[in-house]
């Protein structure tokens, strides 16, 4: 330790004209000050702008001089001997000039950057979201890991050696590695998982240049090239060893399953469920089938369903799609949208069966899957495409006109898709069907009018639809039969299978209303703490699956599911901290009898259920 403190204290004397360069660069831009210009608070925000950019130059500049100087140049000039000779350590040679060179570079930093540190709070403010504590960290870490860097690239440029060859083919596999870690979880959003291995592998180069440059001396002494070796070897062992880790890590992270959720929220489509939640460092989404836990990776843009078949699109895996989602997780809408997608079409019966997968162009705007997963209808651009996914071949294209985000597709027939098309501006619904063989659009129903543009509901063949003061229900093969039912704005309205209704209010005290006809048949109230009830689904006895909603002291939205009677207004099963995986948009529903199994979500356990529509029956998922 004697001799590092002496070799460290040796080498600061020897650059102490360090120092009088920083306070030079550091009375600089203080002179604004002085300036006949503006107001003060405008001349010292740009002296301390000013400061702070001419101190980052010089710190990153120093920190590439004091790197290429640690060791090489007395290496390739042979003047390491003279250390060599006496009764010192390599490693006391390399840490008291490492020492040295950190503490040049620390306190240089500070110097030159005295005045914005002390008195640029608010500009700090102003230019970024970063603080300044933070501001000095990240700028200190960079100037470290460079000048570590310059000290490797220095020492295997002067030996000449043939080597560097080899060091080259290592730099690009090393990047291979890392950038295959990295590059599919920025496209799964996974950005804390990823932020973690860019530590690790910044940490493991740093280690990595701190440890070869002891090592390099204990064993090449004064030889160059010996030296270039040693430090290799010592720098990859340590660098691929962490970047063999961490994609060991990063495929750790992408295997996650919906058992390692927690935080689980989702929606019902149809015999699946979409869910989602908090799992391994990030949240992923799944499409799961209640029924028989098989699952599938879901999609945060565009998905669809049909029985026990989904369909998803997500981001393409390419560089540019890595950098827009990393881009979109961090700063919001400002980094595009991807261009280049792939559709994938799952069957998830007892275990999940990829049917096809298809590669897609442009702004995917809706999507829709036939039964069988032979057929598949998107709309890229406000254009529909048909898709026949065995060949992989599109059948017919044509334009939709104006779409919206609320837009559905269903298939009707193989060869005939129906399109429900909302006027945004209208607030209207337009249902057409078009047919792949004659290339033709047939209206079906429409305009339609609607409180908003997403408040209606497909189920088979039935439309069910909100208007300002009433909800509508009609069969689209005879559209012209329409059964109305007058419901306020605030209210929310499922239609059951004998053709009566459900009803809830929001507002604490929430109730139920059971009404045929518009004649109340019964009024279930909930307590005076519960805010709202929503109807997920009809179990074929009648009894409905109900979720109510209060605030408690422990959670935010505290839920809890029952099986109700709407005969006798029984409330049974409950099942406290369990909401059920309620289709959108919540506040209209219809039983549909082709759903036979409904997703139960214990959202702070991270657990779902399903109970069985035809038995009533509640089993564990995962």
């Amino acid at each position: 330790m004697t001799h590092l403190l002496t070799i460290a204290r040796r080498e600061i004397e020897e650059r102490a004209f360090v120092f009088v360069a920083a306070i030079a660069i550091a009375l600089v831009a203080p002179a604004a000050l002085l300036m006949p210009y503006g107001s003060f608070t405008d001349r010292r925000s740009v002296a301390v702008i000013v400061s702070f950019c001419l101190g980052l130059v010089f710190s990153l500049g120093l920190a590439l001089v004091l790197g290429t100087t640690l060791i090489g140049r007395d290496l390739s000039e042979k003047r390491l001997s003279f250390y060599l000779a006496r009764p010192v350590s390599p490693s006391s040679i390399w840490f008291g000039n490492l020492t040295a060179a950190f503490a040049l570079l620390v306190l240089s930093f500070f110097i030159v950057n005295a005045f914005p540190l002390a008195l640029g709070a608010a500009e700090f403010r102003l230019m970024s979201a970063v603080s300044r504590g933070s501001a000095v960290a990240y700028c200190l870490g960079v100037a470290v890991l460079i000048m570590l860097a310059a000290h490797v690239f220095s020492t295997w440029l002067r030996s000449h050696s043939p080597i560097l060859v080899l060091d080259f083919v290592a730099l690009i596999a090393a990047l291979g590695i890392v950038s295959g870690a990295l590059f599919p979880l920025m496209l799964a959003v996974a950005l804390r998982p990823a932020s973690q291995i860019v530590a690790v592998i910044l940490l493991a180069v740093i280690v990595a240049a701190a440890g070869g440059g002891a090592w390099q001396l204990s064993r090449g002494r004064i030889d160059v090239r010996r030296n270039h070796r040693e430090l290799s070897i010592f720098v990859w062992c340590v660098v691929f060893l962490a970047a063999l880790g961490m994609f060991a890590y990063s495929r750790w992270v992408l295997a996650v399953t919906p058992k390692d959720l927690t935080e689980v929220t989702g929606i019902q489509r149809g015999n699946l469920a979409e869910v989602h939640g908090a799992g391994r460092g990030f949240f992923p989404h799944f499409m799961v089938n209640p029924a028989t836990g098989a699952f599938a990776p879901g999609g945060k843009f565009v998905s669809a369903q049909d029985g026990d078949v989904s369909a998803v699109v997500a981001p393409s895996p390419s560089f540019e799609n890595a950098k827009i989602a990393f881009w979109r997780a961090q700063f919001g809408n400002g980094g595009g949208v991807p261009s280049d997608w792939i559709l994938t079409i799952t069957r998830l019966a007892q275990s999940p069966q990829q049917i096809a997968t298809l590669p897609l162009s442009g702004h995917v705007q809706a999507l829709g899957i036939s039964g069988d997963g032979s057929r598949a209808a998107v709309v890229v651009d406000g254009i529909l495409t048909i898709y026949d996914t065995t060949s992989r071949h599109a059948l017919a294209s044509s334009r939709v006109g104006q779409v919206s985000a609320a837009i559905q597709m269903t298939f009707v027939a193989p060869d005939t898709v129906r399109a429900f098309v909302p006027d945004q501006g209208r607030r209207t619904l337009n249902v057409r069907d078009f047919n792949v063989g004659t290339r033709q659009w047939t209206n079906v129903a429409g305009p339609l009018a609607l409180m908003s543009p997403y408040l209606y509901r497909v189920v088979g063949p039935l439309l069910v639809t909100r208007a300002p003061a009433q909800a509508e229900v009609r069969d689209l093969r005879n559209p012209s039969a329409v059964q109305t039912v007058p419901v306020d704005a605030n209210s929310h309205i499922w239609f059951m299978r004998d053709g009566r209704q459900a009803l809830s209010r929001s507002g604490a005290p929430a109730y139920f209303e059971i009404r045929r006809g518009g004649v109340r048949e019964r009024l279930v109230n909930f307590g005076p703490d519960v805010e709202s009830v929503r109807v997920a689904g009809e179990i074929s006895d009648g009894r409905l699956v109900v979720t109510t909603y209060r605030r408690s002291k422990k959670y935010p939205s505290d839920n809890t599911t029952y099986l109700l009677d709407p005969r006798t207004g029984v409330l049974g099963h409950p099942m406290a901290h369990v909401s059920a995986a309620i289709d959108w948009p919540t506040s209209i529903g219809m039983s549909d009898p082709a759903v036979t199994h409904l997703a139960l979500l214990n959202r702070e356990g991270g657990e779902m259920d399903a109970v069985d529509l035809r038995t009533g029956a509640v089993r564990h998922v995962f």
